[in-house]
């Protein structure tokens, strides 16, 4: 297709996929269950697919190595992708690199231009500590690495097929990079997201605004994860949520002003471990660190304007409630032990947050380089690592 030949369409929707680690099989799995969507005059789509030589082989679509692009037509099988590449290379990229996925972008945004976009991620994820794990290339996309790599793009809507991604680190990290970010708080399983589901109602109803269609995604994720449950099936998100990220300059400026009430106050040390401890935590299904130290801010607020006598705590942890309220368009929750997850988590550990140029890979098998968290712009705009120093 000839860049400008043709009027534009509604939505381009791009599926960046790094097959590069263990989730290879998954990936392309979910590019499969895409195909049994398709596209329409109104709705293109658009995917990179690699694969790594050294991980999980599966014998899908001829378990071939490397990278390949495709514009993604209907399929119904069920083993192999129905689509055939338009670009095929044999070595894949690394996607620890922020220039792989720029790329990626630049390709599918200028021979597909549309009215609104939406950039779908498929790979590991983990919060403030980023994306993009590449066991070939023993690299990972960082936050600010992320937000290069977003520069001058801006789709409508981000989706993260990625564990722990709804974090108000790489919220505010990606403020100006995207305008709705939809992401969970908790791990997501390797089946992923419903695609099928997403796009589906995407087709019917392509006139949606970005904003609207965030607020489905999260329903139909919810719908999705009741009728696994019910089936016996594998979890895909039981908790998922859409952010505003043009709120999250108001939610940096009233976090920091909590941080800073909080080590301003006379609550012991004991009390104020006792109520981080307290908070709804992620990923519970391991003691992982940091992992698990990933909390849900309004719960901690919560706690903090029951548990402390000090007003401006108070006052700061209501301000950061109203704030996060009008950031989140939309969150779902599913199982007793989610009950607590409101949309949005933060790094909260009992004690300092430690610089540490190394990181494990999810499943602890490859050691990474890790951008420290002073370095995110995050922490930077708010203090957040300094008020957990002076107080643990």
């Amino acid at each position: 297709m000839l860049i400008g030949s043709a009027p534009k369409r509604d939505w381009t929707v791009l599926y960046y996929l790094n097959g590069n680690n263990d989730l290879q099989p998954d990936l392309v799995r979910n590019l499969i269950d895409v195909e049994k969507v398709g596209p329409t005059d109104q709705v293109t789509i658009v995917a990179q697919l690699s694969r790594g030589p050294e991980e999980k082989k599966s014998k899908l679509d001829g378990d071939w190595t490397g990278m390949r692009r495709y514009v993604v037509g209907q399929s119904s099988s069920r083993s192999k992708l129905g689509s055939k590449p338009v670009h095929v290379q044999d070595q894949s990229p690394n996607h620890g690199d922020s220039a792989t996925l720029a790329d990626f972008l630049d390709w599918g945004l200028k021979n597909y231009p549309a009215k609104h976009t939406m950039l779908v991620i498929g790979d590991h994820g983990k919060g403030y500590q980023g994306t993009g794990f590449d066991y070939v290339h023993k690299d990972v996309l960082d936050l600010k690495e992320f937000q290069q790599s977003l520069a001058g793009k801006k789709p409508d809507l981000l989706v993260m097929d990625a564990c722990e991604m709804g974090a108000v680190e790489v919220a505010y990290q990606l403020r100006d990079s995207a305008k709705v970010l939809v992401a969970s708080e908790e791990i997501i399983g390797t089946v992923g997201l419903p695609h099928k589901d997403f796009l589906g109602h995407l087709i019917a109803n392509p006139k949606l605004t970005p904003q609207q269609l965030a607020k489905d995604f999260v329903n139909l994720s919810a719908d999705d994860t009741i009728r696994r449950s019910e089936k016996g099936k594998p979890q895909a998100a039981e908790q998922l949520a859409a952010i505003r990220l043009d709120r999250m300059e108001a939610v940096a400026e009233s976090m920091g002003e909590l941080g800073r009430s909080l080590a301003a106050s006379q609550v012991s040390r004991a009390k104020l471990k006792e109520l981080i401890e307290e908070t709804q935590h992620f990923n519970l299904d391991s003691d992982v660190k940091p992992d698990c130290d990933y909390r849900d801010i309004g719960h901690f607020c919560r706690l903090l304007k029951e548990g402390v006598q000090d007003p401006k705590v108070q006052a700061a942890a209501l301000r950061v409630e109203k704030v996060l309220h009008s950031a989140l368009l939309s969150n779902q929750n599913s199982g007793e032990e989610l009950m607590e997850g409101n949309g949005l988590s933060v790094y909260l550990p009992a004690g300092r947050i430690k610089a540490a140029p190394t990181m494990k890979s999810p499943g602890g098998k490859h050691k990474l380089p890790q951008l420290a968290y002073q370095q995110l712009e995050f922490d930077k705009a708010t203090g957040w690592s300094k008020w957990l120093e002076k107080r643990f």
